[in-house]
């Protein structure tokens, strides 16, 4: 009977022990979230309020995020972390000898991979749809609520986050289009005069809500990412019906007509659901490139004016004026960020690029083959990419590729899975089914 109760309590003291490990590795999780999507705000308070920051603080900033969810990763499972650690090291190979061609380093587009397959491999090694709701909901609630103060109370809100001086002080925008920017809003903070705002322009005014993204267009595809997540989770459909409302909000406030596209595309594609295939839609990319391309052909001008139509007539251009080792990645001119293609082209290469693509395709198909968010996302990153570079912004698509790594972990939780919240636990098979087994970490805390 001794040996039996000392047995037993060994195994509740094992049990506590990792249950608080889980915990703090999942809420540290949830920490590099936010701190993924909300870094820059914190930077500009300080750059306001506090001291001028310069190039390297975004940069450092960025380092230490990616940093801190490759030491999560060490300890969740060993052979998610060696799986991120080795492709990670191919990447770099392969830019090694891209920078080798192009005789020039520029660590840009190595980081700019490197953020989708850390945050993806995080997602995987941290599968827990609950904790993600809880972040998805409290940036949700911070975005909305920073959003309305700014456009409520402009005058405050731009004494404490001045955007111009910060976008200005850390080299993102050249000091001679200082006058572009709109009393202290970035450079599209408001709408030109001549076209006035989109969205309820009989209601708002031309000014367009950044919230805490500092730019408005980020802001607005923040809305569109939060809708799909939470009609792939939430179950309850009043609950469900006041997050999309909130998140329309936000939209409307930035005044994003792209965003307000992917936000009705979010609630489409979640209607078709059961006909949607990632082995069929893995090729949208593809058909939207050609797209750009033909129609650029047919009936594209070369003014490129700042409109929607005028962006697709510039990706598509690009296309045309690719050289021959521009399609190798042997090149060092840049194309601007609004040509998302044509950028992955020149900076990845086209080998590159297909070949990554694949890789998450057949990874997508094998393990969540009929998944909506997974299927939403590769047609939310394949529009955004006709006219921007959004996709490989850690602020801007960090917290999409972590839930689609959710989404691709073969363990999904449900509202009756008692097991959820030991996910990342060593879990010794006296303790817990198998199925927590196959997707328990190897490491202590």
């Amino acid at each position: 009977m001794f040996l039996k109760t000392k047995s037993v309590t060994l195994q509740q003291s094992w049990y506590d022990t990792n249950r608080r490990g889980a915990l703090l590795r999942q809420q540290a999780v949830a920490i590099v979230l936010i701190a993924a999507v909300a870094f820059n705000f914190g930077l500009c308070f300080i750059n306001t309020n506090i001291h001028q920051v310069n190039a390297a603080a975004p940069m450092a900033a960025e380092g230490a995020i990616i940093l801190s969810a490759l030491i999560l990763l060490m300890y969740g499972p060993a052979a998610l972390f060696a799986r991120a650690t080795g492709l990670l090291a191919c990447l770099l190979l392969y830019f090694i000898l891209l920078y080798v061609g192009r005789l020039a380093l520029d660590p840009k587009p190595f980081r700019d991979l490197a953020i989708p397959i850390v945050f993806v491999v995080l997602g995987v090694a941290y599968p827990n749809p609950r904790v993600l709701n809880r972040t998805f909901a409290i940036l949700t609630l911070f975005v909305l609520a920073v959003g309305i103060w700014e456009y409520s109370f402009l005058d405050s809100y731009l004494k404490w986050f001045n955007i111009a001086r910060y976008f200005l002080d850390k080299g993102a925008t050249d000091a001679s289009l200082a006058d572009m920017f709109s009393d202290g809003l970035s450079i599209n903070g408001a709408r030109p005069l001549s076209q006035g705002r989109e969205l309820l322009p009989w209601l708002l005014t031309g000014h367009r809500s950044s919230s805490i993204f500092l730019e408005p267009v980020t802001a607005g595809n923040f809305g569109a990412i939060a809708a799909a997540w939470f009609l792939h989770h939430e179950r309850r459909v009043v609950v469900k019906c006041l997050w999309l409302a909130a998140c329309a909000t936000i939209i409307i406030l930035a005044d994003g007509r792209f965003g307000l596209l992917l936000y009705i595309l979010a609630i489409v594609t979640y209607l078709g659901r059961r006909y949607l295939r990632v082995r069929i839609v893995a090729f949208t990319p593809v058909l939207v490139a050609v797209f750009l391309l033909v129609r650029y052909l047919l009936v594209g001008e070369n003014t490129f004016p700042n409109t929607f139509a005028g962006r697709l007539d510039y990706a598509g251009h690009l296309f045309t004026k690719i050289g021959l080792l521009d399609w190798f990645g042997v090149t060092t001119v840049r194309p601007l960020y609004d040509a998302g293609y044509a950028y992955a082209v020149t900076q990845f290469g086209l080998l590159g690029t297909v070949v990554l693509w694949v890789l998450f395709a057949a990874v997508a198909v094998s393990r969540s083959n009929r998944n909506y968010f997974i299927n939403y996302s590769i047609i939310y990153f394949s529009l955004a990419l006709m006219t921007s570079g959004s996709v490989y912004s850690i602020k801007a698509s960090s917290l999409m590729w972590f839930a689609i790594g959710t989404a691709l972990s073969s363990r999904r939780t449900t509202a009756t899975d008692t097991n959820s919240q030991w996910t990342g636990v060593t879990i010794p098979p006296f303790l817990t089914s198998q199925v927590a087994m196959e997707g328990a970490a190897r490491r202590p805390f």
